[in-house]
Parts: structure tokens; C-alpha cells; sequence
């Protein structure tokens, strides 16, 4: 979460090791991999970094995850109902001391999951309940794409911040 030019490198920085962390095979390991290649430097910069980091077996439709202090992903279930994936982890450059814990959460067939940035609360009242417009918003969508058609229409011209979303949707 930030915005500017230090922020975007912060992120590209974090993706690029979260990527090549990609060999350990599990979240944890590839969350443990990017606290200890950025922790050093985000605590002499006094800076932070939350994330949301997933693995998805498509089979099953089980998703491991880490929450870092992120807390802005949500599933739309098949009965209506949107369950939000608490963070149960502090923000990378917090505590080097950390033990990343893994959750797990079903996405079943026709189930959505979304994963945004903080600029799309941006997009309503900036506050958390603003997950809530977001939901309402995935309901009338069809598809993943039309997820993110229907942020970026609204995002068009008036985004202070960056917008972000990344929807998974489960097919029968």
C-alpha cells in the first residue's frame, strides 16, 4: 500500500522475489524468502509491505494462502454470501521474527475470489466497507472478466491511487 514511484519499486521488488521463490513450493516458504531478502531493507528505509499470496491446486479448488497485513480479498460464494479472508499475518518489515502461518479456503465451483489493492476502496468511501460495493458489484458480473471490466469502467478518469484486482473464478 502506497503511492508513488518508491512504492511501485517497493512492489516490483516484492514480486520479483515472491516469483523466484517460486522453487519452494508452498506459501510459506516463498513468503519466508521474500521477509528475508527485504526485511534489512524495508527497516532501514522505515517502510512496510502487506501482502496477499496464494497457491491454487485447480483440481481441488483449495487455495493456500498468506495474508501480510493486507486483509482486501474477498470470496463471492455460490449461495450469495461473501466471506472475507482475514489477515493473519503482520506486514513484511514489521517483526523479522514473524512465523507465517498458512490458511486454507475452498473455492468451490462457481465461487469467486477477489484480491485488490487500496485504491479501489478509493473508488467508494475509502473505508473498508467499501468491500461491500465491491461485492455487489461481482454479483451482477457474469464472469471474471467482466469483474474487471466493471472496476476498470469505474476507475476510468477518477483513480487516485492504483487500482488492482485479481478475480479468480471457479468453473463447474
Amino acid at each position: 500500500m502506497g503511492k508513488g514511484i518508491g512504492s511501485a519499486i517497493i512492489a516490483a521488488t516484492v514480486r520479483a522475489v515472491l516469483r523466484s521463490s517460486a522453487r519452494y513450493g508452498d506459501v510459506r516458504g516463498a513468503v519466508e524468502a521474500a521477509a528475508a531478502a527485504l526485511t534489512a531493507d524495508l527497516d532501514s528505509a522505515g517502510l512496510f509491505v502487506t501482502l496477499f499470496h496464494g497457491r491454487l491446486d485447480m483440481d481441488t479448488g483449495e487455495m493456500t494462502f498468506i495474508d501480510a497485513g493486507h486483509g482486501l480479498t474477498i470470496v463471492m460464494r455460490v449461495d450469495g454470501s461473501v466471506e472475507r479472508l482475514k489477515s493473519m499475518s503482520p506486514p513484511l518489515g514489521i517483526d523479522a521474527e514473524t512465523e507465517w502461518m498458512p490458511q486454507t479456503v475452498i473455492l468451490e465451483p462457481g465461487e469467486t475470489l477477489i484480491a485488490m489493492s487500496d485504491g479501489v476502496l478509493d473508488l467508494y468511501d475509502g473505508s473498508l466497507a467499501s468491500l461491500d460495493n465491491v461485492a455487489a458489484l461481482a454479483m451482477l458480473a457474469g464472469s471474471a472478466e467482466e469483474i474487471v471490466q466493471a472496476m476498470r469502467t469505474r476507475a476510468r478518469g477518477v483513480a487516485p491511487d492504483d487500482v488492482t484486482v485479481m478475480v479468480i473464478r471457479r468453473d463447474a
